[in-house]
């Protein structure tokens, strides 16, 4: 073993946005976000590649891509404190369990460009930034204080590092290191994607691409000099008879193509290093470790060799903070574009919904809707065949949105959710007996007030003729008038007078239903439960006859509650493909998807029948204006039209035709990657306990109710015996 003494082997030092390096040189740092390349759409991935590509061939700098893969653990959750603060707990026991049990990596990607001069290397930093932002990519710039933690994360101390180097590996404080470096690329035609085994290692490691251009001269000489060698060899294993070189017929094929590549100018000559450390806490840490990324260096059909007295060197050239060991491999741009490594997502919003882990890694998923710098809007898909989970899913989304203060109004036609909203404090009505709708307190105006009461009037009077409507309207007014006299709300049945003159066959067909089963639902003030935080409406017993009003009357109410009360609140439509049959309700549907951003509102729409939605113009609407999407498991058929709605890659394709309960595909922007809800066992009681009996419900937030006075159906968010089936 060779010992040194324990201090720095140059100046390590923080200067503004520039680290000074021992070598000499000044490095800047982009932190990226976690994306997966190969997961994004085919479009996106080409456009990725070639923005990339088109990067490399204008290179002036030395460009370093490093992944740098720890063990997760479990964050304090900042909501503890909250009235919800029991399910928060519930959640971090959860999660430490999961990631004690099943440990699970996550990874910090950056791109860092070496250069003496700070004009060079801030243009290149600019090019790199533009050109992974127009990949798709998120990124920042790191400086002062915030370059400094990165560097803390090393575990390296810029003014004196204690470090011990060995033939075998080295000691770097408190931490031992063992370096691999690329010995042969694999010599065949590679794509995107090659490297996913040795990034996607499960195991504490640092992995780094440097790539260094070279001029063509310099490269022209070193490719005449291989081919030489490579031919010479050859033509000695000829002279003697023996069987041709597998490696050596590889390399000839390989120079051979890049020399064409270069002499027809397409593709700029780099100089590629590849460098992967194995970290440890001690000598048994460090040995598993090493098993692992040796291992997973192999999978890339790229071969490795063990650093010797090089590990000090591949260890802060893994973070830009010096050379690279080894000469290096001679390539073009075009095969080094192939070596990105943004290969494996991390979907971990702060404040998130912790929905699941991911299928691929095991990391903990949350999604936070209503954050704009991660989504577009606030809206949420979910597609799953029957029994794939997609009911277990909504309600755990709904428990996290209440465990964060996001209101939710849940349009529950089976009244499957009932159980699941009492217990978290909230009410369930029934929409025809229980929640009346007035449509005089619908739209933004007396004349918008005005248009409902006409539109209600039509889908309760087929073929109602224009000059009946001017009625309807003129009837409207009038009542309008007459209740702002008696210091009351306007009725329907205050329009029955003025109709009977003008318009009898409407009036005969209104008086049918304001006193027959739509009396409760169009003859009442408007329900005081509809401002409640929590609230489910069931509609399962409505008559065949009465559904287009209902559905109208739900709609229009649901647009003014966004409009009127903006605040973070979820309107959840499951089987929003059997809702989306009804034209008006159509049409609010993708009114809601477009707008509701504005609001802060956020629209949730799940569906078994995923063709059903996509088959009209206004579904596809909000299908596609969903931010978050959730693809579970369906028929052939169902994927396709899913892959043409969202852009499933083939393999996503395959995955979800063979998804098993409980596993989705989460889009969310250019983030994509398979997860599994794992919810904690309180939360799944809640969601398939009975209603319950206490004052506070088991996993429910006290005082969450409240009074809702109308007519004594309502009282502390719990429905009264008797006052309606659902």
């Amino acid at each position: 073993m060779r010992r040194r003494p324990a201090q720095s082997p140059g100046a390590l030092r923080v200067d503004g946005s520039h680290i000074l390096t021992p070598d000499g040189l000044r490095a800047g740092v982009l932190l990226c976000d976690e994306v997966d390349l190969l997961a994004m759409e085919p479009w996106r991935r080409e456009a990725a590649t070639s923005a990339l590509e088109a990067l490399l061939r204008s290179l002036a700098a030395e460009l370093v891509l490093a992944v740098h893969v720890r063990r997760a653990h479990p964050s304090p959750d900042p909501h503890m404190a909250t009235p919800a603060g029991h399910l928060t707990a519930a959640l971090e026991r959860h999660w430490r369990q999961r990631l004690e049990t099943a440990p699970a990596f996550h990874r910090t990607v950056t791109a860092a460009i070496r250069h003496p001069d700070p004009t060079t290397l801030e243009r290149e930093l600019a090019a790199v930034s533009d050109a992974l932002t127009a990949s798709g990519i998120p990124l920042q710039r790191l400086d002062g204080a915030a370059l400094g933690a990165h560097l803390d994360r090393a575990g390296l101390e810029l003014r004196r590092m204690a470090w011990v180097e060995g033939a075998r590996q080295a000691w770097l404080g408190e931490r031992m290191a063992r370096a691999a470096v690329l010995d042969r690329l694999p010599g065949g035609r590679v794509d995107a994607g090659w490297l996913a085994a040795l990034l996607r290692v499960p195991a504490e490691a640092d992995i780094a691409v440097h790539l260094s251009p070279t001029p063509v001269q310099v490269a022209n000489r070193l490719l005449g000099r291989r081919l030489r060698h490579l031919s010479a060899h050859r033509l000695m294993e000829g002279e003697r008879g023996l069987v041709p070189d597998a490696g050596v017929e590889t390399g000839l094929e390989a120079a051979a193509r890049l020399r064409d590549r270069l002499a027809r100018n397409t593709g700029r000559p780099l100089r590629l290093w590849l460098t992967a450390v194995a970290l440890g806490q001690d000598r048994e840490a460090l040995e598993l470790a090493w098993g692992r990324l040796h291992g997973a260096f192999g999978a890339t059909s790229a071969r490795p060799r063990s650093g010797h007295f090089e590990h000090l060197a591949a260890a802060l050239s893994t973070w830009g903070l010096g050379p690279p060991p080894g000469p290096g491999k001679l390539v073009d741009s075009h095969a080094a574009a192939s070596c990105a490594p943004w290969l494996q997502t991390r979907i971990d919003d702060p404040g998130g919904y912790r929905i699941g882990r991911m299928v691929d890694g095991g990391l903990p998923v949350a999604i936070a809707p209503f954050a704009e710098e991660h989504h577009a809007n606030a809206n949420i898909g979910i597609f799953a065949a029957s029994g794939q989970g997609k009911s277990f899913l909504i309600g755990g989304l709904l428990i996290e949105a209440r465990r964060l203060g996001a209101e939710a109004i849940v349009v529950d036609p089976e009244g499957e959710y009932r159980p699941l909203v009492e217990r978290l404090g909230g009410a369930w009505l029934d929409l025809v007996s229980e929640a009346a709708i007035n449509p005089f307190d619908l739209g933004s105006d007396a004349e918008g007030a005005c248009a409902a009461v006409a539109d209600v009037c039509a889908l309760l009077c087929p073929g109602i003729t224009e000059e009946e409507r001017a009625a309807v309207e003129a009837a409207a007014r009038a009542a309008q008038e007459a209740a702002r006299a008696a210091g009351g709300p306007p009725r329907l049945r205050g329009c029955l007078d003025p109709l009977l003159r003008e318009a009898p066959r409407v009036a005969r067909v209104l008086g049918r239903f304001l006193d027959g089963p739509l009396a409760g639902f169009l003859d009442r003030p408007t329900s005081a439960a509809w401002s409640l935080p929590l609230l489910a409406v069931g509609h399962r017993e409505v008559r065949e006859e009465l559904v287009p009003v209902t559905t109208l009357l739900l709609g229009r109410m649901l647009w003014d509650l966004v409009r009127r009360v903006p605040r973070r609140r979820h309107i959840v439509l499951d089987e929003v493909g059997m809702l989306s049959a009804h034209p008006a309700l159509r049409d609010l549907l993708a009114q809601l998807a477009r707008r509701s951003r504005k609001y802060g509102s956020s629209l949730v729409v799940a569906t078994q029948n995923v063709g059903d939605l996509l088959r009209t113009e206004e579904g596809t609407v909000v299908a596609s204006n969903c931010a978050v999407v959730l693809c579970g498991g369906h028929r052939a058929v169902e994927v396709a039209a899913m892959e043409r709605a969202f852009g499933l890659t083939a393999e996503q394709r395959r995955r979800l035709e063979s998804a098993p309960r409980g596993e989705f595909l989460l889009v969310a922007g250019s983030r994509r990657g398979m997860v599994r809800v794992d919810l904690p066992h309180a939360y799944g009681e809640i969601i398939a306990g009975g209603p319950s009996r206490a004052g506070t419900p088991p996993g429910g937030l006290p005082g969450a109710g409240g009074d809702v006075s109308r007519t004594g159906d309502v009282a502390g968010g719990r429905r009264r015996p008797g006052a309606g089936s659902g």
